[in-house]
């Protein structure tokens, strides 16, 4: 897609689309463009110093001082150190300088993020003992550069929820932690119990009992387990004639054992759960559809309420201390995606929701090819989002008295970046290309003999299924397509953004990286210079 920056708006230039199937893979699905993420990741970085520069300029060097040593975040604290020792520096300056922060490359480091621990690589092995700025990061593309930024960047965020993430995590008596934790089990139980729902609906008693037990559904011992925890309070007989349907006839003796070793009537769903090594709300969501086979998700959600309370009552309990920091370091992680998520629509993110994980600077939450191009239309209109026109008029039954003409309606745009924004990534992404990971297309575009400045941000996505062992390595890894993409802008009126796309299985027998995209612009060069 190229776009034109005319005075009545994003005027679209070219759009092809040669992939033979429904949808346009520019705008109408989700990709996972790899790297072309951290172009929104450092938008939105230089946006949050921008915010940090309006509230602390004014401020005096003592106030800033105080600022910096009470700051909970790396950005803060940098921000207010900052204008502390230069009380003259403008916005530019103080973006550039934000530019310049360092952060480590090394690879050797495990993250707790998007539920767990994971570690990251870089595309070239030459960077892992290096320190990089910021600038250089998105100039080489180096992933740990932006792992680590977008680590503080939701550490900013965290330190702006509407609660003490620090209280939180360290008072066990904090009434927040608490109702904080009775939101998450409630959650987890609800979610346990869909899957249930999922897997058992529609299926026979018979059918049910053979998939929740698995190998052991004749053993006499794991079908009485099952009896009590669908039937408490049943007594010995209806015991013997459950298993004599099931596991053949049994001792009088051999029932009597069953019936006193499974039947107490102190243990709950929990405990049987537990006994048959199944989740307490799989046990129970099998037991309703035995008895109901009809009910519907809605019916069976309102009867659960006693018995999701009593499955989570385990995570109150004082010795799960580590599973509650786990889970609440989930749920704190996840509200600060939820806060930086408008920061990102507001630029044409095109999803409801980021992926919680650091990983979305690198491509986790996804994209689509046609919103990175209108992203690029901001940062060339200086902040301006503006509309995109793709006809210029709809001509109908000319001639006629039913003639009509549509044109589009007038519009001024928005602004939605701060201009010093959007040239500081001019500038950024100018140097990608003149010196980075876009050097292909140096110097393609020329107007009247000159070379056009050119900037823009590339990105692979090797995008593949896999199967993990419980501590690490790979089982199994099933490709599920591959993207190369280059967002661009020529000079100061055209951007656009050109992508590579296998889609399925086939995606596995291919390695082109986004130097594909950017072969394809440079050939295409010659027949774009004439309408510069």
């Amino acid at each position: 897609m190229l776009f034109e920056r005319a005075p009545e708006g994003n005027v679209l230039r070219v759009h092809a689309d040669n992939l033979d199937r429904p949808f346009d893979i520019n705008d109408g699905i989700k990709m996972e463009l790899g790297s072309t993420a951290k172009l929104r990741t450092l938008a939105h970085y230089l946006e949050l110093v921008t915010e940090l520069y309006h509230e602390l300029e004014p401020l005096d060097a003592k106030t800033l001082a105080a600022h910096a040593r009470a700051a909970r975040d790396p950005i803060t604290k940098w921000a207010a150190e900052t204008l502390q020792h230069d009380q003259y520096l403008d916005l530019d300056g103080l973006l550039q300088r934000a530019l310049e922060r360092r952060y480590s490359a090394s690879p050797y480091e495990a993250f707790f993020t998007g539920g767990g621990m994971h570690t990251f690589g870089n595309f070239q092995r030459s960077d892992n003992g290096r320190v990089l700025s910021v600038h250089d990061g998105l100039q080489g593309s180096v992933n740990l550069v932006f792992i680590r930024l977008m680590r503080d960047l939701v550490r900013y965020h965290q330190a702006r929820l509407p609660y003490d993430v620090d209280r939180v995590l360290n008072d066990p008596d904090d009434p927040q932690r608490q109702r904080m934790l009775t939101a998450i089990a409630g959650d987890e139980a609800e979610h346990f119990l869909l899957q249930a729902y999922r897997t058992y609906h529609g299926q026979s008693t018979e059918d049910i009992i053979e998939r929740l037990l698995g190998r052991r559904a004749d053993s006499p011992r794991h079908l009485a387990m099952l009896f009590y925890a669908w039937h408490s309070g049943a007594d010995e007989p209806a015991l013997g004639d459950w298993l004599q349907e099931r596991a053949g006839s049994l001792s009088a003796e051999a029932v009597h054992r069953l019936a006193r070793a499974y039947g107490n009537p102190r243990l709950n769903i929990a405990d049987y759960g537990y006994l048959l090594s199944r989740h307490p709300l799989e046990v129970w969501c099998a037991g309703e559809l035995t008895r109901d086979p009809t009910a519907t998700w809605p019916q069976l959600l309102e009867r659960s309420a006693a018995v999701r309370r009593v499955a989570s009552a385990w995570l109150f309990k004082t010795r799960n201390r580590h599973a509650q920091d786990l889970r609440l370091r989930i749920r704190i992680e996840r509200d600060a995606f939820a806060r930086m998520t408008p920061y990102w629509q507001r630029l044409g993110f095109p999803f409801a929701r980021l992926v919680p994980t650091y990983a979305t600077a690198i491509g986790n939450s996804s994209d689509r090819p046609a919103a990175l191009a209108e992203l690029m239309g901001i940062i060339v209109n200086d902040g301006g989002r503006r509309p995109t026109l793709r006809m210029s008029e709809l001509h109908f039954a000319e001639g006629t008295p039913y003639e009509t003409v549509f044109e589009p309606a007038p519009s001024s745009g928005k602004q939605v970046m701060d201009p010093a924004v959007a040239r500081a990534l001019r500038g950024a992404l100018a140097d990608v290309v003149n010196h980075g990971t876009a050097r292909r297309v140096a110097g393609a575009f020329v107007h009247n003999g000159k070379p056009l400045i050119v900037g823009g941000k590339t990105g692979t996505g090797d995008n593949r299924y896999k199967t993990f062992r419980r501590h690490g390595g790979v089982i199994s890894a099933r490709p599920v397509n591959r993207t190369a993409t280059f967002v661009f802008y020529i000079g100061d009126r055209y951007f656009g953004v050109l992508t590579a796309f296998v889609p399925g299985s086939q995606a596995g027998a291919y390695q082109f990286t986004s130097a594909l995209p950017l072969a394809v612009l440079k050939l295409a060069a010659p027949i774009i210079n004439p309408y510069l």
